[in-house]
């Protein structure tokens, strides 16, 4: 076999495994996210605060790059008031304190709450769906 047909054939190996292991990752993100959509209640919570980070974006002006990560307080149960930081920023502007927001939390669980949204509960598996999708192409392509 020639350097080059060897080259090719590890190449396409590769390029399958890496599909492989993302669409795995991606069923396994899915699989998370659909766990907690049905664990979980949606609530309206309150902006307390905001933790900003500074120049976060590379390749960016200097102040172009803050993102705001906002700090949302919730009602739990009667009485029971929860903080948490949201894991996905705001860019550029931060949210009002006061804002209401819808959340979603799993009660009893501190530590499981986001902001409702489509991006908080999709975006590890479209990331790996993505990249599984890249991989795949590039499989196909080079055969």
């Amino acid at each position: 076999m020639s350097d080059e047909i060897q080259t090719k054939h590890l190449f396409s190996g590769l390029f399958k495994w890496a599909t492989l292991v993302f669409l795995l990752l991606a069923a396994i993100a899915a699989v998370f996210a659909l766990v907690f959509e049905l664990r979980s209640v949606v609530t309206l919570g309150t902006v307390v605060s905001a933790r900003f980070s500074q120049n976060a974006l590379v390749f960016t002006e200097p102040d172009s790059g803050r993102l705001y990560y906002p700090i949302i307080e919730y009602e739990a149960s009667k009485n029971v008031f929860l903080r948490f930081e949201s894991s996905l920023p705001y860019l550029g502007k931060a949210p009002n304190s006061g804002e209401k927001i819808a959340i979603r939390y799993v009660p009893g669980e501190d530590r499981q709450a986001s902001i409702d949204s489509f991006v908080n509960k999709w975006i590890i598996f479209l990331v790996f769906s993505s990249l599984s999708l890249v991989f795949f192409l590039s499989w196909i392509v080079k055969k």
